[in-house]
């Protein structure tokens, strides 16, 4: 499914491609209570895993709480918009009818194409139109071998959509607009690394999965190791985008309790959501659920 693409490529771009940003905060949390500034009740922050084995992760009852305490739900986009695949697939493809063997010799396309089917039964030559970080996400059902799923998919299962209205930070075309602003070469060398190095992607989603759990955001960045090819593009995948989230959280702060739910990449340093929260003027506490 497209949707899942998307999501999952998110998951490992952010969390294992992308370098620490800035300061790294030293607070262990997932979960972060929002008040101050005139707000009637809290609203709250929470960090997600965009793509996980659905072993790994569970809503809490203290998560519940909180999600029951809110009168709307924000996700980076609005998963209950049913225009949301059309959308996806209007902007899946390569500006100016590019295609992924642009990018490689004859020998290494049908090296890769091959190593591609066999890891996903996909015919690449067919799909090469696709931004090429796309088909990363491709290859992560037989990276990880599992049912896999996201921390936002077990969270609009917590709640009563009927209830609750849930709505998205940014459109869809927004967040497929970072993978034109990166150039389509260096997407291209990532994804070829990638596909010939699927057990160290594992054993790195694997430690991340393994932090994420213990809340530590922090050190989820430290981890990374910074990819000099990525480096020029940090705000387009991280600082500019949580920027651009601030007035839309605080108009629905200040319109409704409100429960955040954003990649956990989006959270601690200098240019993270926390930080740009309290230097708005907002308290925002880490709530311990463990």
């Amino acid at each position: 499914m497209m949707l899942n693409l998307s999501l999952t490529f998110l998951a490992l771009f952010l969390l294992i491609i992308h370098p620490a940003v800035g300061q790294v905060t030293d607070e262990r949390a997932l979960l972060w209570e929002v008040s101050g500034r005139n707000l009637s009740r809290p609203s709250y922050l929470f960090g997600t895993f965009h793509i996980l084995c659905a072993s790994d992760f569970s809503v809490d009852s203290v998560l519940q709480e909180k999600l029951s305490h809110a009168e709307q739900v924000y996700l980076e986009i609005d998963f209950s918009d049913p225009q949301l695949q059309a959308q996806l697939l209007q902007h899946a493809l390569m500006k100016n009818d590019t295609t992924l063997s642009q990018f490689y010799t004859e020998e290494q396309f049908a090296r890769i194409s091959q190593a591609f089917q066999e890891a996903t039964g996909q015919p690449l030559a067919l799909l090469q139109r696709l931004k090429p970080m796309l088909f990363v996400s491709m290859l992560l059902p037989s990276v990880l071998d599992c049912e896999l799923t996201g921390v936002e998919v077990a969270l609009m299962e917590a709640i009563d959509t009927e209830q609750i209205q849930v709505k998205g930070l940014e459109t869809i075309g927004r967040q497929m607009q970072v993978f034109d602003e990166i150039p389509y070469s260096v997407q291209a060398r990532q994804f070829e690394e990638l596909l010939f190095k699927q057990d160290s992607v594992k054993q790195a989603m694997g430690e991340l999965l393994s932090l994420y759990q213990a809340e530590d955001i922090g050190e989820m960045l430290v981890l990374t190791e910074a990819d000099p090819s990525l480096q020029a593009y940090s705000d387009v995948l991280l600082g500019d985008r949580n920027a651009e989230w601030i007035p839309i959280m605080e108009g629905a702060m200040q319109e409704k309790p409100t429960f955040f739910a954003i990649g956990a990449a989006h959270l601690p340093g200098e240019a993270g959501v926390v930080n740009l929260m309290r230097r708005a003027g907002y308290s925002v506490k880490p709530v311990i659920r463990q």
